[in-house]
């Protein structure tokens, strides 16, 4: 293995990077030059030794290829040992790089802006955007507020009026009810007074029947009770006249008393 490639190991070992790390940084594309150098030992050509000292240009391409001095370039330079060629190649290699890297920088500052930019324009539309949501949604939310109102006006015109109608139905209700209980008193009223005067005609013609009635049951009853009085007094006088010839035979006729009994006759009316 040739030295320039250990001493190489060595600076990528310094740096604390990987190989194929050191690799990306230098900027070589191909992973199998850096395994040609670093395992196979094979020396880097120049193309590649620039692109690593462009890159790190703090490193000594003297020390990389022949091992003289130092491995830093400003360590190299202290001790008087390196080649002008050597050190102002690293130093043409540096200030390319440094001039590099700030092309690298301002083009990143470019990029970052526009990137910035678009993202603010981003920003922006999506802004837009969710004001011109919020705007529709809100128009949206007006739109029902006015639909709802108009609804809820609706409601209470109809509600109103089916009050009005339902009011103006029980009212009429209300009065065929009235018309109705006064029509049917008027008609109580004189069914009463026409049964009023049936009653009373019909009452004069029962009380005529039993005035009549009475009058002959009682003329019948008076015939009948006198034939029976009549009867009755008869053999009452019979008796008496009896119970007399009965006292004048015992007493004679000195005695008042049968003097008095001796004047009733069958026409006599009864004593006490």
């Amino acid at each position: 293995m040739l030295k320039a490639s250990i001493r190489l190991k060595e600076f990528i070992d310094d740096l604390g990077l990987s190989i194929d790390g050191f690799r990306v940084q230098c900027g070589i594309k191909s992973s199998a030059t850096m395994a040609g150098i670093i395992h196979d030992g094979k020396r880097p050509s120049d193309k590649t030794l620039q692109k690593i000292i462009k890159r790190y240009p703090q490193l000594s391409k003297d020390w990389i290829e022949t091992g003289v001095g130092e491995m830093y370039l400003d360590q190299f330079t202290k001790h008087n040992n390196s080649s002008t060629g050597a050190l102002q190649a690293s130093r043409a290699s540096q200030f390319s790089s440094i001039e590099q890297s700030l092309m690298n920088h301002d083009f990143a500052i470019s990029e970052l802006t526009k990137m910035v930019q678009k993202a603010l324009i981003q920003n922006n539309q999506d802004i837009n955007r969710a004001f011109k949501t919020l705007g529709e949604l809100a128009q949206e939310v007006l739109n029902f507020k006015a639909w709802a109102e108009e609804k809820e006006n609706e409601r209470i015109e109809f509600f109103e009026q089916a009050k009005t109608i339902h009011f103006k139905k029980i009212d009429n209700l209300d009065q065929e009810r009235r018309a109705w209980i006064k029509q049917t008193d008027e008609a109580r009223k004189k069914w009463m007074e026409d049964k009023h005067d049936e009653n009373r005609v019909w009452t004069e013609s029962k009380l005529k029947e039993n005035q009549a009635w009475l009058a002959a049951a009682f003329k019948n009853f008076q015939k009948e009770n006198k034939d029976w009085y009549i009867k009755q007094e008869e053999q009452r006088m019979i008796v008496v006249q009896k119970i007399k010839s009965e006292v004048l035979s015992i007493f004679g006729n000195t005695n008042k008393e049968v003097k008095e009994l001796g004047k009733l006759s069958i026409n006599s009316k009864p004593q006490n």
